[in-house]
């Protein structure tokens, strides 16, 4: 190989590096949260590091399906198993995209969440789960929780990468 074709390759190399420290160190990050990329997707998410946060696998949206008929027959209520009705479904506008997000359980001491995005013909699943709750009290309210704010933030971190400046991502529903 001559020097020439070697010296691009790592002058290449080097390009691409910089560039990808440049997309993931865009903003600062306070120190107890992290950052979740996914580069097959292409979003990223910051959630605390300590969160009790499960990213699913995505699930792909047929043509002719609506987004929302299938985010409601995926998820299933605790301790029923029954799945909700797309109207039990909360819709939030971020910066960056539309969540939906919905309460499956508070059974047992324990809360969790779940809420969805769409990334091109995707439905991308967050699961958020917490426990010390006393689930039998008739005056609490989880969304007044701060365990409930952690996940309202994270779903409101979400951003999508490859895109260019401007793409708004997730209107369908």
């Amino acid at each position: 190989m001559s020097k020439f074709f070697i010296g691009f390759l790592i002058l290449f190399a080097i390009v691409g590096i910089v560039f990808r420290i440049n997309i993931n160190m865009k903003k600062d990050i306070p120190a107890n949260l992290t950052t979740y990329t996914d580069d097959e997707l292409g979003f990223t998410l910051q959630h605390k590091v300590d969160a009790p946060i499960t990213v699913r696998s995505p699930i792909i949206i047929p043509n002719g399906v609506k987004a929302l008929d299938i985010m409601a027959s995926s998820t299933f209520l605790d301790p029923s198993g029954l799945n909700p009705k797309q109207s039990d479904f909360t819709k939030e506008i971020t910066q960056h995209t539309t969540v939906y997000y919905l309460q499956t359980s508070q059974f047992e001491g324990q809360v969790s969440y779940i809420g969805y995005f769409f990334k091109d013909n995707f439905i991308v699943p967050i699961e958020y789960r917490w426990d010390g709750v006393d689930w039998t009290n008739p005056k609490y309210n989880s969304k007044l929780d701060p365990k409930f704010k952690e996940f309202s933030d994270i779903l409101k971190s979400i951003e999508f990468i490859h895109d260019e400046p401007g793409i708004y991502e997730g209107m369908q529903g």
